[in-house]
């Protein structure tokens, strides 16, 4: 959640989620040490109430919690790049990038079956 607290403005994200990045980290912080004071002489599960609540906010809750806000905002950077690229007239095309059919097919009869990867040039000069 550090990273993201660093990250989010960097990849032009709201406050809003740089501040939710910190809060979570904070609330993890919190309930991390509240779990290891409050089970400190405790020798048996379950501990006290405290404990206990403590133990599951720190394992379960919140980690699913930042799980959500890092996919909210892997979804949000998606958009917003989707968005930009179709302000800049770029389109995309399915299955990535590949050459229009007329272009494909005219070298395709001189080259022969298309090649996927790199390709080096080994006879001849340029």
């Amino acid at each position: 959640m550090f990273a993201c607290f660093l990250l989010f403005p960097l990849l032009g994200l709201p406050a809003r989620l740089q501040r939710a990045a910190m809060a979570l980290l904070v609330a993890e912080l919190v309930a991390v040490l509240t779990w290891g004071f409050a089970s400190d002489t405790c020798f048996e599960r379950p501990c006290s109430p405290v404990a206990e609540a403590a133990r599951t906010a720190a394992g379960v809750d919140i980690p699913l919690l930042a799980l959500a806000l890092v996919t909210f905002a892997v979804a949000r950077g998606l958009r917003a790049h989707r968005r930009e690229q179709r302000a800049a007239g770029i389109r995309a095309r399915p299955g990535g990038a590949r050459r229009s059919r007329a272009a494909s097919g005219a070298q395709a009869a001189s080259a022969g079956p298309p090649r996927r990867g790199r390709t080096y040039r080994t006879e001849g000069p340029r």
